[in-house]
């Protein structure tokens, strides 16, 4: 079965290994290319992006820097703004504290100037700047100043910047309202060249530019830049003016452009709070520098990674293929049959290696050609050897064939298979002659006997016709014996089934007698347990009269109390009457006592009848006590009459029992007595059938040795004409046997070989020779 690889490979590649690596090797490069320009482009991408996003961080981060900035300026003006010294209004306490703020520190550094300004009259109040306090901020040429300042009561606003009165340089004010004064307004001039000679750069030989909405440069690294206008305004469409619309618009990004013929990266973020959009410029050489270093170093890195593998196969793969090449034409000039090639090489590498293993293959292969002409010659000898003692063996082998058993072989011989065939072979004849005079010897014996079993056999058939006689004589007497016996025992079975009878009538008139007694006891029992009921009714009964008397007592005490409810209400029937006869006597007044002496006469009439017919219910109920009574008091007297005669009964019935006990001990005697003359005349019937038994086995035997008398008789016969054909037999072993030649010839006859039969032994004894035994098997 075909491999995957052995199925898609063609032929042509997989015979050259050469072009088996060049393939391999292509397909490697092909695979470092498309993964490297994928890496390249990847990171490349990767780099570009991570440096857009570093850009417009930076800008972010910068635009919020500005904020707090802007924001670290409003409060500080506000704070003075709030200050007590400004709140009295005086202007000397004022240009006092002022100065003393800038000096102090107290103030950012970037502060130059702080005025307090009259926005009514545009001068300056008080000032940091002594030369200052009085001046027209118009006439000085403050920008701010020329302008409608819209504050509010609280408000600070930021001017556009603009060049300061006396330095000239770039700078823009922080105006703030004063609390509680009307037109009044404390200015903080701030430095803008100064701080953007500070703002910190992000990217190496990057610039950052601040512009407003009017497109004038409020803050730039370039700070000759500062109050010029920028590459255009909100209405052109240049870069810069896009990265302005959209900063103003809220938005950050990243943008690129030409900037005095050199490629620049600029990112921007508007600043919170302001009109200011801040833009960082960075050249792209030195944006991208790190990406392009990368990229460099991964393009070499790939090329090396090509030019190795192109180099490896060009003189590793070259330099084995020849090697290959020159060890395949050795091995087929081997596999041609020439051993003396060399297959020396310098090289310990797994082709030197190899080398050294088909020049072992070659060494080994030349030993077992040598030695395998060694054995080719060694075989030679051994045939003609064998086929030298192999003609020996058959002459003498013929011999022993024509009936020479003296012939014997000389087994020494170069083969020890054909040295132990020789042995065997001897050893064979030698048995086979020891056995042929053996069998003379007892051929001549068997002859001599087989006489005198004729003789012995004639004798022995006479006596057991005699023996015959004998046994039918036994037997006929066994039988007429046997016949007698049957009778007996057939006597003393009928005897044995009338006693099993007479048991059985026994047996079931003591199981009667038994169940009899039973009954009777538990009559008596039962009795027994009437006479202690009827004495525990007795006792109830005589309970429940005193009961109902008792009753009868407590309804005696009932008629008592009604008859004192029956006065009661006589009497307050009479109360009723005299209230009644009251009433009428008060008239109108007494109406209400009327009626009360109406509902108490209504109740008591209620209670009479009631009275009256609890009355009566007793009486019923007393008539039923005595009725009660009375039965209860005939049953007991019907009790004691039931116990007498229960107590006589229980009385007739243990004399039952007695008499039943009595009888049912005579009948189980007279069982067991007739039981054991049962058992007694089944066992002389058994011994009867034994003896009967035996008669008959005796007759049977005797019918058995008169049969096997005939037979030895006619066995006898049959052993005499066997000792006949026997010694006819024997005469002609004695022929066939002179037909071998032995090296015993000499021996006497009859001479038994070493544990066989002695000769007095005959057949009809059992005398037989181990040897002849031994030769039958």
């Amino acid at each position: 079965m075909s491999t995957i690889g052995e199925a898609v490979v063609p032929d042509p590649i997989r015979k050259r290994w050469a072009v088996k690596s060049g393939v391999a090797i292509f397909v490697i490069l092909l695979f470092i290319g498309t993964v490297g320009g994928v890496t390249y482009v990847e990171t490349n991408d990767e780099l570009t992006q991570d440096a857009q996003a570093r850009l417009e961080t930076a800008a972010t981060t910068q635009s919020v820097s500005l904020s707090e900035w802007v924001q670290q300026m409003k409060t500080a003006s506000r704070t003075i703004a709030y200050s007590a010294p400004v709140q009295s209004g005086d202007s000397e306490r004022i240009s006092a504290y002022l100065g003393q703020q800038l000096d102090d520190g107290s103030l950012p550094s970037d502060v130059v100037a702080v005025h307090y300004f009259d926005t009514q009259t545009d001068t300056y109040r008080a000032s940091s700047e002594p030369d200052a306090v009085g001046a027209s901020a118009v006439v000085r040429g403050v920008p701010w100043a020329q302008s409608t300042l819209d504050l509010g009561r609280n408000g600070v606003v930021v001017s556009e910047p603009y060049a300061g009165p006396n330095t000239q340089r770039a700078v823009a004010a922080v105006v703030a309202a004063v609390p509680n004064q009307e037109n009044r307004a404390l200015v903080m001039v701030i430095d803008l060249e100064s701080y953007a000679a500070g703002m910190p750069r992000p990217v190496q030989e990057s610039f950052t530019k601040v512009v407003n909405g009017d497109g004038t440069t409020v803050l730039s690294h370039h700070t000759d830049q500062i109050l010029s206008q920028n590459m255009g305004d909100q209405e052109t469409e240049s870069v810069d003016s896009m990265a302005v619309k959209k900063g103003l618009g809220g938005q950050s990004g990243y943008m690129e452009m030409e900037m005095g013929g050199e490629a620049m990266a600029m990112g921007y973020a508007p600043v919170e709070g302001t009109d200011w959009v801040v833009m960082i410029h960075s050249p792209k050489s030195a944006m991208f520098a790190l990406q392009q270093q990368i990229s460099r170093n991964l393009l070499l890195l790939l090329g090396g990674a090509l030019l190795g593998f192109v180099a490896l196969g060009v003189t590793v793969g070259r330099n084995t293929v020849s090697e290959l090449n020159r060890l395949t034409s050795k091995a087929q000039a081997l596999e041609s049959g020439d051993l003396d090639v060399g297959f020396e090489s310098g090289r310990i590498d797994e082709i030197g290696q190899l080398y050294g293993a088909f020049g072992g293959m070659r060494d080994s292969l030349r030993e077992r050609i040598q030695e395998a002409e060694r054995e080719k010659q060694r075989s030679e000898q051994l045939v003609d050897h064998l086929e030298t003692k192999a003609d020996a063996y058959s002459s003498e082998m013929e011999r022993a064939a024509e009936g020479d058993l003296s012939a014997r072989v000389d087994p020494e011989s170069e083969s020890a298979a054909m040295a132990q065939i020789g042995e065997a072979f001897n050893t064979m004849i030698a048995t086979l002659e020891e056995t042929v005079v053996e069998l003379q010897s007892f051929a001549d014996r068997v002859a001599t006997t087989s006489e005198e079993v004729t003789a012995g056999t004639e004798e022995s058939q006479s006596a057991s016709e005699q023996v015959d006689t004998s046994i039918q004589e036994i037997a006929a007497d066994a039988e007429s014996q046997s016949a007698h016996l049957q009778e007996i025992a057939a006597e003393m079975q009928d005897l044995s089934g009338t006693i099993e009878e007479v048991a059985s009538s026994a047996d079931e008139m003591a199981a009667h007698s038994r169940e009899t007694a039973t009954l009777g006891q538990e009559g008596r029992e039962s009795a027994a347990a009437a006479l202690d009921e009827m004495d525990a009714i007795e006792t109830q009964a005589d309970k429940t009269v005193s009961e109902v008397e008792s009753l009868a007592d407590e309804m005696d005490e009932i008629g008592e109390i009604v008859d004192l409810i029956t006065d009661i209400a006589e009497q307050t029937n009479m109360l009723a009457l005299n209230a009644s006869i009251e009433a009428t006597q008060a008239g109108n007044g007494g109406e209400g006592f009327a009626v009360i002496a109406d509902e108490i006469k209504t109740l008591a009439q209620e209670v009479a009848d009631a009275t009256e017919d609890i009355e009566g219910r007793i009486t019923e109920v007393q008539t039923s006590t005595d009725s009660v009574v009375a039965n209860i008091r005939e049953m007991g007297d019907r009790i004691e009459s039931g116990t007498e005669t229960t107590e006589d009964a229980s009385k007739a019935l243990q004399s039952i029992a007695d008499n039943v006990e009595e009888t049912n001990r005579s009948i189980q005697e007279i069982s067991d007595a007739t039981d054991a003359q049962a058992g007694s005349t089944e066992e002389v019937a058994g011994m009867v059938e034994e003896v009967s038994g035996k008669a008959e086995q005796v007759s049977a035997e005797s019918d058995t040795v008169s049969a096997a008398a005939e037979q030895q008789t006619a066995a006898l016969t049959q052993v005499a004409q066997s000792a006949q054909t026997l010694a006819e037999q024997a005469d002609d072993l004695q022929d066939r046997l002179a037909e071998f030649t032995v090296t015993q010839a000499d021996a006497p006859a009859g001479t038994p070989r070493a544990g066989a039969a002695e000769p007095s032994e005959t057949v009809a004894d059992g005398g037989r020779s181990s040897d002849f035994e031994d030769s039958e098997s």
